[in-house]
């Protein structure tokens, strides 16, 4: 993540896929916003669709009822949009920490879901925190010359 970025928006909803929608709309404005192009916003908001639902199948596994807050940020050269919740981890998360290889194999629809979010972005990292958190955090190039 870039330290320079400037928040755009911060929401926290609540771990239901009835929110996707808004979510999603939400998402496809910031993406153009920020001089992405429409097949591109789309490719964002289906990243986050993925990464959304994944965060939503692990926090019904607990114990505890949690909420997903989202950030976006951008920085001078790239579009970042963090994905945050506290609860269990799951077993795909650790190939998205920096550093590590991402082969996996692609058995359950919540690989091909990470997988297919992140071949639509630049780059996906995942960072757990001792109190409970799990980050997921998306980084999109922003386009050369359009960026606001």
């Amino acid at each position: 993540m870039n330290r320079n970025a400037e928040e755009i928006i911060t929401l926290s909803v609540a771990a239901d896929i009835g929110r996707l929608f808004l979510i999603q709309k939400i998402t496809w404005e910031v993406a153009r916003q920020c001089g992405f192009g429409e097949e591109k916003a789309s490719r964002i908001s289906l990243a986050l669709e993925e990464i959304f639902h994944y965060c939503v199948r692990l926090i019904r596994t607990g114990t505890e009822p949690s909420r997903i807050s989202l950030a976006y940020l951008q920085g001078p050269r790239a579009l970042d949009i963090q994905v945050e919740y506290r609860g269990p981890r799951g077993a795909l998360e650790k190939h998205f920490m920096p550093g590590r290889e991402r082969s996996f194999k692609l058995t359950s629809f919540e690989a091909i879901g990470l997988r297919l979010a992140d071949r639509s972005i630049d780059d996906l990292t995942y960072t757990p925190f001792h109190d409970g958190a799990n980050r997921f955090t998306m980084t999109i190039h922003t386009p050369l010359g359009d960026s606001p």
